[in-house]
């Protein structure tokens, strides 16, 4: 089958490897709006971010009743950590970390929100929400977060080739995911929303080809 025709039926050829991915639940940065990247203060979930890790574990074990994940891989932040635990005990596996899952680098726009940086920086916030290789002051590019999204998820496709894993990652590594899933298209970065602690899924075949199957599953949908 074409890669391009991924979408429109199951391929005849092997099946892909399914990464669930999971965004980190509400932590205090959450509630103030404020960019909370890989060199910030590093925050834990408040408790309403606890409860809702906890409900997206359940959905997760639902989802996954009849599919054994072959692992839980989480960035090494406090808040994806703490979101895995549960996803870790609603499927019963250990959690495995790995650093290219961080989220975006964001230098010196670190703990500030959007509106501040549109004030501090008007020209090249502008530019950052337009063009992905803008890269923050002091900070790292989308372009690169998916760089080494795209490392770990060749690497991950052949180390568990036509299986399930489950990545609890953040908002610009999931996005780089869906981004890749869809061809690479650059406006995934900036016209996707996606909730705290929900779920998306993409699929990734041996030939390079993909298809996004879910795109910000809450449990507000799942009723």
């Amino acid at each position: 089958m074409a890669k391009d025709a991924r979408g429109w039926s199951k391929p005849d050829s092997a099946d892909p490897t399914r990464f669930v991915l999971l965004r980190h639940g509400q932590t205090g940065d959450s509630v103030k709006h404020l960019f909370s990247g890989s060199t910030g203060t590093d925050p834990a979930l408040t408790e309403l971010g606890h409860q809702q890790a906890r409900a997206a574990a359940e959905r997760l074990r639902v989802m996954l009743e009849n599919i054994r994940p072959q692992a839980i891989i989480a960035s090494p932040l406090q808040r994806t950590q703490q979101t895995a635990e549960y996803a870790a005990q609603a499927l019963d596996l250990p959690i495995l970390t790995d650093p290219l899952l961080r989220e975006c680098d964001f230098g010196d726009w670190e703990g500030y929100t959007m509106r501040e940086i549109m004030g501090k920086y008007p020209e090249l916030s502008q530019e950052w929400m337009r063009d992905p290789t803008v890269v923050p002051p002091n900070g790292e590019s989308i372009a690169e977060v998916n760089d080494r999204v795209r490392e770990f998820r060749e690497s991950a496709t052949k180390q568990w080739e036509q299986q399930t894993i489950v990545v609890v990652s953040h908002v610009t590594p999931i996005k780089s995911f869906i981004h890749q899933g869809m061809g690479n298209i650059p406006q995934v970065f900036y016209k996707t929303y996606l909730d705290l602690a929900s779920l998306s899924v993409v699929d990734f075949f041996q030939d390079d080809s993909s298809t996004v199957r879910s795109i910000n599953l809450t449990g507000e949908q799942l009723r």
